[in-house]
């Protein structure tokens, strides 16, 4: 077979694929929007929602709804209709810009958690107030000001070409180069410098049997410990899923103006743009739920007392409706037969009462 009759096939291929894979966003959709939900419902509850790292998490799953809702559902919306990002030229630039921040955001948040825990399991005590839970409630809504100003060149330089939304010239390379920074680089190293450092400082709290002068002696709970583990697995996932995007940005920043691309390399490019930044990226942020189930004891009792409140009162709720249901109509029974002895009684007095007077 010649290449010329291959490369339709591959490029068929390939659209069919990214056909499929956006359909098994569905799944991301359904279980992300649940599982942050839980979360939400978890971290409300009252043994966590005065922990300053239950505030992070709390913080990123909230976000992680709306990157989940924003993101998917236009791209599944794109399969059987034409894509707003093909007409639309303010629509182009805002859903660029508003998902990019939302997704920095999450990040961000998960890095703040981070250095939480590195603050809690410090030996010093001005490091450990960092950890304090006002500290994050102050963090929270300033991060979500920072993220929101920081992009807004995103809206400025990105062009309407084509029927595409998109980056051309210098301004491309400084986008790789910019989300190579802060999407691909700043983000996994802090996370990892941070968790390192946590856990190297719970190994010396574990192996010290006397302080040392002029250092306070610090106990972690339980609980924080659990934190922990839920934090640092969330970290592997997030490496695994979004190591790619930055690197994909960077090459076709590069190859942007390569004038030996066929159809073909276009279609393979395509497709890992679409699996590095729709597909992939969007598995930290659906998955975070069950990341916290399969590591915390803890996050699974609350979200069985959770389960167990709600049922509880669904089931007493319905057998409260049912019992007065049945005591108002066993009392309209036997209120009926009462009713009619008192009436016949006062008209047999009445008609009793004239012939006395008599």
């Amino acid at each position: 077979m010649s290449k010329s009759t291959s490369f339709p096939s591959l490029i068929a291929n390939l659209n069919s694929l990214q056909t499929q894979l956006t359909w098994c966003e569905i799944i991301h959709l359904v279980l992300g929007n649940t599982g942050n939900i839980l979360n939400c419902v978890v971290f409300l509850q009252k043994p966590l929602r005065k922990n300053s790292c239950s505030k992070y998490f709390l913080a990123s799953s909230v976000v992680n709804i709306f990157i989940l809702n924003f993101g998917i559902l236009t791209n599944l919306y794109s399969i059987n209709y034409r894509n707003p990002l093909s007409y639309s030229f303010i629509y182009c630039k805002l859903r660029t810009y508003i998902l990019h921040s939302l997704l920095m955001l999450s990040r961000t948040y998960i890095v703040l958690a981070c250095i939480d825990r590195f603050a809690l399991c410090s030996p010093h005590a001005k490091r450990r107030q960092f950890s304090r839970p006002h500290v994050a409630d102050l963090l929270i809504p300033l991060t979500a000001i920072i993220w929101f100003i920081i992009p807004i060149h995103i809206p400025i330089f990105i062009i309407f070409e084509q029927q595409k939304c998109v980056m051309l010239g210098l301004y491309y390379i400084f986008f790789s180069i910019y989300a190579l920074i802060f999407a691909g680089t700043a983000p996994p190293i802090l996370m990892i410098t941070f968790s390192l450092l946590a856990y190297q400082n719970i190994r010396r709290i574990r192996n010290r049997i006397q302080p040392d002068v002029g250092v306070s002696r610090v106990r972690i709970k339980n609980r924080d410990h659990q934190l922990m583990s839920m934090l640092f697995v969330e970290v592997v996932v997030y490496i695994l899923s979004t190591v790619l995007y930055p690197l994909n940005t960077i090459y076709s920043a590069l190859t942007l103006y390569d004038s030996r691309k066929n159809a073909e390399r276009l279609s393979i490019e395509n497709f890992l743009t679409f699996l590095t930044g729709a597909f992939l990226l969007y598995i930290n942020n659906s998955s975070t739920f069950y990341i916290y189930c399969i590591t915390s004891k803890t996050f699974r009792q609350e979200l069985k007392k959770v389960c167990i409140n709600h049922c509880l009162k669904y089931i007493l709720k319905s057998h409260f409706n049912q019992t007065q249901t049945t005591q108002f109509s066993d009392v309209g029974l036997t209120q009926r037969p009462l009713a009619f002895k008192l009436k016949y009684q006062k008209e047999r007095d009445v008609s009793i009462y004239p012939i006395l007077e008599v």
